[in-house]
């Protein structure tokens, strides 16, 4: 479904077209990424040429922090870039050390990290996100090594000591 870039073209706008028939169900629609919308195609990003098409009315993002790192790219500039599109905020910590490469989707489980564990600055992360107006920020732990109420307990204590 994506190995070119008119693939991705092609989906950014029936992206646009669920977001009209969603909005008048009075449902917001928005994009989450992954790192393979970072892989340079024909000489772009497929993620630029879908923000160049998504309607900025009807499709909003839901910037997934842990992927555009795994995908080498910095999550500040992309905040600042997204602006007013950019709804929510997906955080997860990346064990430090990882591999970053954008042609990954499936990583080794051990990387996922409670937040403030790894090695994702979530500070300024945060910090660029309220300045951007970011509504609401989701708490994603996909594994752990630790009992799974622990490990969102453990992120949260974090986040909330941010005090942002």
């Amino acid at each position: 479904e994506r190995q070119t870039l008119d693939d991705y073209k092609r989906f950014a706008e029936l992206v646009n077209q669920h977001a009209a028939i969603s909005k008048k169900a009075g449902v917001q629609l928005y994009y989450h990424n992954h790192s393979f919308e970072f892989k340079p195609t024909d000489g772009v990003l497929p993620f630029d040429e879908m923000l160049k098409i998504f309607d900025r009315t009807l499709v909003k993002i839901e910037l997934d922090v842990f992927w555009t790192v795994i995908a080498q790219n910095n999550p500040l500039e992309w905040i600042a870039k997204l602006g007013d599109q950019l709804l929510f905020i997906h955080l997860k910590d990346l064990k430090a050390n990882t591999p970053l490469d954008y042609t990954v989707f499936e990583v080794d489980p051990a990387v996922f990290m409670e937040i403030g564990s790894g090695s994702i600055d979530y500070k300024s992360v945060l910090e660029a996100s309220k300045t951007a107006g970011v509504q609401k920020v989701f708490l994603d732990q996909d594994h752990t090594a630790m009992d799974k109420i622990e490990s969102i307990k453990k992120s949260y204590e974090y986040l909330k000591n941010l005090g942002i």
